[in-house]
């Protein structure tokens, strides 16, 4: 299990909480995609403060069952906590655990999704294994995550800017993450592969900071790396701050979502 202080893309639970305002379309179409109902029993691997788990109790009711994981235990109590104030923690629950040893039986969930863990392990194919095990044959997976060179943000600094976002994706521990997930999601047999792209947009330059540059010690971090020298990053910064002052600022990203069903023949079909 990766701890928070070791994973170089941790995001703190206020923090999440304010990325997931840039999502919520996204947050919308995995509802209408994976057709949470009455009755069902629902996973989400990475459920970070159970923003998606308490949408999905509310949808599956008391005949139900959500489960959340995450390996954060400040994550999953106050997952736990929302869980409580929401009137629905009778039929939800929220455990630490490893993404990559799910502590499930296979075939125990009808649904299985994702959002934004996989930019954070370097072990996804093996995590989405587990998805896939613990999903029912006929089950719908969905998994969610960024491509972090897909960063585009408008300075005169093309050159730095094109430097700093490279290196922005490799100082998180998978920032090609979504890039990876159509490929991945065929390497485990899945059905009715299909591929979405949503783009998130910034016009604000202090909230972008506060969010994606919200890496510790991200310019020290970028510097000691050699992606830029101090003269390079301090013209690349105050280019954003005056495009902040004139109003103009401006930067776009993608996020990937993939949606698969798992077959009736898929490997993690027996019993375990």
């Amino acid at each position: 299990m990766i701890s928070p202080l070791e994973n170089p893309g941790y995001v703190d639970p206020r923090t999440l909480q304010r990325l997931d305002q840039f999502v919520m379309d996204l947050k919308q179409r995995l509802l209408e995609i994976l057709q949470i109902g009455s009755g069902d029993c629902v996973l989400d691997v990475g459920c970070g403060p159970g923003t998606d788990t308490i949408a999905a109790a509310k949808l599956v009711g008391r005949h139900g069952f959500v489960v959340g994981i995450d390996y954060d235990q400040m994550m999953v109590d106050q997952a736990n906590q929302c869980a409580r104030m929401a009137g629905v923690a009778d039929w939800t629950v929220h455990i630490a655990a490893d993404a990559a040893a799910l502590p499930f039986k296979a075939n125990a969930f009808d649904i299985c999704r994702s959002e934004r863990l996989f930019q954070h392990v370097d072990n996804g194919p093996h995590v989405l294994a587990e998805m896939v095990r613990v999903t029912r044959a006929g089950g719908k997976l969905a998994v969610a995550d960024t491509d972090w060179c897909t960063l585009s943000i408008d300075t005169p600094e093309i050159e730095i800017e094109r430097r700093v976002v490279s290196g922005i994706a490799g100082l998180i521990r998978n920032g090609y993450a979504g890039r990876q997930l159509f490929r991945l999601f065929k390497e485990q047999h899945l059905d009715n592969v299909q591929v979405e792209v949503y783009p998130i947009v910034w016009t604000d330059w202090n909230v972008f900071r506060a969010t994606s540059f919200s890496i510790t010690n991200l310019d020290k971090k970028l510097i000691e790396s050699g992606v830029v020298t101090e003269e390079e990053l301090q013209r690349f910064m105050t280019s954003l701050d005056n495009a902040h002052r004139r109003g103009v600022f401006f930067t776009s990203g993608n996020i990937m979502l993939v949606t698969g069903n798992k077959l009736m023949s898929a490997k993690g079909e027996q019993d375990g």
